[in-house]
């Protein structure tokens, strides 16, 4: 049995179409370029409202991986998070407008609003307001030996789910590898910690994606 250096590639919630969040090294203060730039009245509510959901649920997961002494790769004080940089591009708005969207979800009190609200405990499927789940701790997943005398390396996989306290459950393989390494990927997955995913900053269940790449141990020779 051998250690593989297996790693999680990506965890993203597929029904909202929002993969784990990447870290955007622009500046807030630079311009971004955007094709047309419109005017905050020109957006619709609900699209102000889903660049100001992604918002405070970057802000709940900063804080809650401070609290454990992790600098969040999405996140810092100087960068805005790079799934709400890519909102607000795709409404034709820049980081400068962030900060009136902020105002006014106070203003209107979005976060009492219908839509951000779940009190079940279904895994939420298809929401707009989705802030993706991310990794938190990840046990390592072996690399057997069928797999290293067969040479094989690749990706797996994996579909599951994460609830509140970012536990995973009910991992499916999606596609597979074989030697064994479909199951390593399972296991090592079922023994994960995630960072839940937030809507409008709570947590809530969702179904989610990941890949865990099985790389060849420099052991196999």
């Amino acid at each position: 049995m051998r250690d593989s250096g297996a790693r999680i590639l990506a965890v993203g919630a597929l029904a909202a179409g929002v993969g784990l969040s990447c870290v955007d090294r622009s500046p807030s203060s630079r311009p971004e370029q955007v094709d047309t730039h419109r005017t905050l009245t020109e957006v619709s509510e609900a699209g102000r409202k889903r660049v100001w959901a992604l918002y405070v649920s970057a802000l709940r997961r900063e804080q809650d991986m401070r609290v454990v002494g992790q600098r969040p790769q999405e996140f810092s004080s100087e960068l805005i998070p790079s799934v709400v940089l890519t909102e607000l591009r795709g409404n034709g708005l820049t980081s400068r407008d962030l900060p009136g969207i902020i105002e006014e979800g106070a203003a209107r009190q979005w976060a009492d609003s219908g839509g951000c609200r779940y009190l079940g405990n279904e895994p939420i499927r298809q929401h707009p307001y989705i802030y993706p789940p991310s990794l938190k701790r990840m046990p390592s997943a072996k690399y057997t030996d069928e797999a290293c005398v067969g040479k094989i390396h690749g990706v797996v996989i994996v579909q599951l789910t994460i609830d509140r306290e970012g536990r995973a459950g009910e991992p499916t393989a999606v596609r597979g590898l074989p030697g064994g390494l479909t199951e390593r990927a399972i296991e090592a997955l079922r023994n994960s910690e995630f960072w839940p995913a937030l809507l409008c900053g709570s947590p809530v269940p969702v179904h989610t994606t990941t890949t865990v790449n099985f790389e060849i141990p420099p052991t196999c020779g």
